[in-house]
């Protein structure tokens, strides 16, 4: 219940400031992603940046994940690229929800997620 409140106190602040915490955005996105709204900034994006670059990829969320491919898939489709970096055993980031497991399925199922493009994995 005190949670709640707090939560609801802070929403109508961020309202009245108009103001957008960072940890918003990915949650913003993902919603807009869920009901399959595509926001301007895909497309602003999607036309503008072609090859993606992750480091540390062992420590992204789901949701940042979900946020990310999109772009990531359009990328690929015109010849773009996408290069991940990073180590399943090294992730350290699982109070932020970060999943290790994203990167390790990624190594396993590649193929599936991105089709007909060359996948190295070392």
């Amino acid at each position: 219940m005190a949670y709640e409140s707090f939560a609801e106190t802070l929403e109508q602040f961020k309202r009245r400031q108009q103001t957008v915490f960072i940890e918003d955005i990915n949650k913003r996105l993902a919603g807009y992603i869920d009901q399959m709204i595509i926001p301007d900034i895909y497309f602003r994006l999607g036309d503008r940046i072609f090859h993606y670059l992750v480091d540390e990829f062992q420590d992204t969320s789901p949701i940042q994940w979900t946020n990310m491919l999109p772009l990531i898939e359009n990328s690929l489709a015109v010849s773009g690229s996408f290069f991940a970096v990073g180590d399943t055993k090294q992730a350290i980031f699982g109070f932020r929800e970060a999943d290790y497991r994203i990167m390790k399925e990624m190594e396993e199922r590649a193929a599936e997620y991105f089709g007909s493009v060359r996948i190295d994995v070392s």
